[in-house]
């Protein structure tokens, strides 16, 4: 397990599939899939959205990169998947988020 968690965490930015990181942990994708659900308590994807978002955050926070950048950075494929995952997780879009926590920092 700690293994997929490491494949999850070095890839996370491109294209990883549960299958992959099942393979690379030497565990039946159908294995792979209860565990980590068990583990985290949600499934693989869900988490790697997570994580996906949780890097987008930080960009945002930090630079002044544009939102396309943004978004295939953090690995997704294309910037409408960016902004409604972003907004289904956070509330905010990517561009509302940006301009709340630059406000957040300036009060």
């Amino acid at each position: 397990v700690n293994r997929a968690f490491h494949l999850i965490h070095e890839h996370y930015q491109g294209e990883i599939t549960a299958e992959q990181v099942a393979r690379g942990s030497m565990l039946s994708t159908r294995t792979f899939f209860r565990i980590f659900k068990e583990i985290m308590g949600m499934t693989f994807v869900q988490y790697l959205q997570y994580l996906r978002i949780l890097h987008a955050k930080e960009l945002l926070e930090t630079t002044d990169r544009l939102l396309v950048d943004i978004a295939y950075d953090s690995g997704f494929q294309d910037v409408s998947s960016f902004h409604r995952t972003f907004r289904q997780q956070t509330g905010f879009t990517p561009r509302g988020y940006r301009m709340f926590v630059r406000n957040r920092l300036c009060a």
